[in-house]
């Protein structure tokens, strides 16, 4: 399966990213695969482009943008996105 079949990919070079050539799936984990969820993270965690896939998933809801990206899951973009606007108000 490719991602632009699961979530709304916009043009970003992804070359180079360590997700390049996995299974998709492994980064979209479902209720209870906390251990997918957890290599899915591991494997973000040494992405080179790591910060540029974050940012593209701060810019969507959690609804609109689910899974792993930037080895955050939803809930946690969810407060990143949280402490940003608090940080912004102050």
């Amino acid at each position: 399966m490719r991602l632009e079949a699961v979530v709304p990919v916009v043009l970003i070079d992804w070359t180079g990213a360590a997700c390049e050539g996995l299974n998709v799936d492994l980064f979209f984990p479902g209720i209870g695969e906390n251990q997918k969820a957890k290599v899915a993270i591991a494997v973000c965690s040494t992405c080179p482009i790591r910060q540029k896939c974050l940012d593209y998933a701060l810019g969507f809801s959690a609804r609109d943008l689910p899974g792993i990206w930037g080895a955050t899951t939803e809930r946690h973009r969810d407060r990143l996105r949280r402490t940003r606007l608090l940080n912004k108000q102050a």
